[in-house]
């Protein structure tokens, strides 16, 4: 992780992502702009959160390994999004691992600073919760496509990620793919192979 002591480029991402709109003044004023490089951690399971996190560029994965010793991937993160929603409320240990993809810029708060201006100001509270919301209806999607096929499941997250982001998509390594999913790397390579030929074909 890198400290970037740009007052120009913090003032772009406030203003591009309308921060203080919801935000109180004396957390924009805490805002720390950090870089992580790919491959780099944010936070791991089970660590006493410190920081809450806006993602201004890059990506993010966020995983977790349950009691079982089994292996999920909740979400890929991209901008804009917030990390440490959850723990913010409950007071709790991290209960994810989050990890840059790519390269990632974001804004880095104390968790004190937030708790002591954030959770009085309804803004602040409003933009938390909208954020909150999106997560547990995209979670709900996952859940909810569990019986259905994988051909499916691959299609509606990859026109999710389209409406997001575009028509042209770089996706995750297959391994965390599949771990979303719920699928085998090996299910998951037959999928794509399968769409791959079906989309190369021509109609007559």
């Amino acid at each position: 992780m890198k400290i970037i002591s740009d007052s120009v480029l913090k003032e772009k991402f406030i203003t591009k992502f309308t921060l203080r709109k919801h935000v109180p003044e004396r957390i924009i004023n805490a805002l720390a702009l950090q870089r992580f490089q790919s491959g780099e951690y944010l936070c791991y399971q089970e660590d006493e959160l410190e920081y809450f996190y806006m993602l201004l560029s890059g990506k993010l994965q966020v995983d977790h390994f349950n009691f079982g010793g089994n292996y999920a991937v909740f979400s890929f993160e991209t901008p804009f999004s917030i990390i440490g929603d959850l723990e913010l409320f409950e007071g709790t240990k991290i209960i994810s691992n989050v990890q840059a993809l790519d390269d990632s810029l974001v804004f880095a708060i104390p968790v004190g600073i937030v708790q002591n201006f954030g959770f009085s100001d309804d803004k602040f509270l409003r933009f938390v919760i909208h954020h909150l919301v999106k997560k547990l209806q995209f979670s709900s999607n996952l859940l909810s496509q569990i019986p259905l096929s994988v051909e499916y499941r691959l299609a509606r997250y990859l026109l999710y990620r389209m409406e997001k982001e575009g028509k042209v998509l770089q996706l995750e390594k297959r391994e965390a793919l599949a771990a979303m999913l719920g699928i085998s790397v090996r299910h998951l390579n037959r999928t794509l192979l399968a769409a791959e030929i079906n989309g190369g074909e021509n109609p007559e």
